[in-house]
């Protein structure tokens, strides 16, 4: 147990999500009479989060490092050592050593050079790291920590977000947004998938080449109309958020994909293409996380986001860089230049 420091500094046990009926409430705040969800930060199954009368420790024996309790955290951080990080995260392993400086130093993160993530001894554990977690849950794994980690990663200290927001398309029901956040101006909506297996295979309403467009479009309407009411002008990213495996998201021509199922990598990327659809994987958005604990410096969505997903042919964000589509040909581009312009 890491009991050596003043854990409730940097951490807490519980992350409260309010409740919108639908997607225009949400954007007026309009919260259900329904109380809000109040979630523990740390996975039952994880279990390495403990709360004895007020005094919170981490088990880094059965921490895997998803950092989901210190980015729930209602205020700002104070500064983390990285000693301190290790000891409460990373069981000071060889992980830790080699990487934390360098996802300090912002010239290291999204410059052309995949990242990987901890893993973990599964002995002790119920998942060997923070991909074995994603992969396991949309909705309690994956969404939820797309949720708490689209709030940390924010200019407003007043970032607003939700989960499975209601929206109306005209279908038999009402489907759900998985994940909502507004930061000022900027809205972020997130389409939670856990795998790209889950990803790729899914059907009906569940298909992202379907309820992606379909969704996106009806949440511009909303938006239009919000607008028009309030005198404001917002602007939407609405991207496919996986976990799981990220090398295989990787382009059908990069060797940093994984072998096998070239055939789906193909028809994927062509997908992304035809249906104007764009994506990022949870571990980008771990890296962003991580980055900004250690530097104290929170790399904003509602500022990287707009800069890079505007760019002709961009597609989607891993933790090596930019994914572009241009002259028929899948690259990798460094955007690290742009991480200290999207500080908070």
């Amino acid at each position: 147990m890491t009991e050596n420091y003043e854990l409730s500094k940097y951490v807490v046990n519980t992350f409260t999500i309010p409740e919108h009926a639908n997607f225009l409430n949400f954007l007026k705040n309009f919260k259900s009479k329904t109380k809000p969800q109040n979630l523990p930060t740390c996975d039952d199954a994880i279990d390495a989060l403990s709360n004895n009368n007020g005094n919170i420790s981490v088990d880094s024996q059965k921490c895997i490092g998803c950092l989901n309790c210190i980015l729930a955290m209602p205020e700002e951080l104070p500064p983390l050592d990285n000693q301190v990080l290790a000891s409460m995260l990373f069981e000071n392993n060889e992980w830790s050593k080699q990487k934390l400086g360098k996802i300090k130093d912002s010239i290291n993160i999204f410059s052309g050079n995949k990242i990987n993530l901890p893993d973990y001894n599964p002995l002790s554990r119920h998942f060997s790291g923070f991909e074995k977690f994603t992969a396991i849950d949309e909705v309690n794994n994956v969404a939820f920590w797309l949720t708490v980690s689209s709030k940390f990663l924010s200019s407003s200290k007043e970032c607003r977000v939700s989960k499975e927001v209601q929206i109306d398309t005209g279908g038999d029901r009402a489907d759900r947004l998985d994940v909502c956040a507004k930061s000022n101006s900027n809205i972020l909506v997130l389409e939670a998938k856990k795998t790209f297996d889950a990803t790729i295979h899914g059907a009906g309403d569940n298909d992202y080449r379907i309820s992606i467009p379909k969704y996106r479009t009806e949440c511009q309407k909303i938006m239009d109309k919000y607008d028009e009411e309030y005198n404001t002008n917002t602007k939407l990213d609405f991207l496919l958020a996986v976990g799981g495996e990220e090398t295989e998201l990787y382009p059908p021509n990069d060797p940093r994909r994984v072998t096998g199922y070239l055939e789906n990598a193909e028809q994927f990327y062509q997908d992304l293409v035809k249906y104007k659809i764009q994506f990022i994987s949870a571990n980008a958005l771990w890296v962003m996380s991580l980055h900004s604990i250690l530097t104290n410096k929170i790399i904003c969505w509602d500022k990287l986001f707009p800069k890079i997903f505007s760019r002709d042919g961009a597609l989607g964000l891993l933790t090596s860089g930019l994914v572009v589509h241009k002259d028929d040909k899948y690259s990798v581009e460094s955007i690290s230049e742009l991480i200290t312009s999207s500080y908070r």
